[in-house]
């Protein structure tokens, strides 16, 4: 399983349990589950998109198969509550310690 950080940014008026609901609909059908999950308040946009000047942030630390990053970009895309999206993979970085590097988990 591999380790993915969902950054959303939902419409303002948006129903956020619905938005939430379709996410985990695609973790159920590609074996995934959300590890952690952050809501940020309304904030506003720094430009508007599709007429919209706020918007709500969800940060959700997902884990899953290889094929989740590419059904989630193809829900996410047509979905009326999304109106941008970012999906990242979590990697381990080395960190140096003396002579030897270890590999630290995030």
């Amino acid at each position: 399983m591999r380790k993915y950080l969902l950054t959303l940014v939902l419409k303002a008026d948006a129903d956020r349990k619905v938005a939430l609901d379709e996410i985990k609909q695609i973790l159920s059908e590609v074996e995934g589950k959300i590890e952690a999950e952050e809501e940020l308040t309304n904030k506003k946009l720094a430009y508007e998109i599709n007429k919209t000047r706020e918007g709500v942030f969800l940060l959700l630390k997902l884990t899953g198969t290889s094929e989740l990053p590419a059904r989630l970009s193809e829900i996410l895309r047509i979905s009326e509550h999304s109106l941008r999206f970012m999906i990242t993979t979590e990697v381990e970085k080395p960190v140096k310690v003396g002579k030897k590097e270890k590999v630290q988990k995030n």
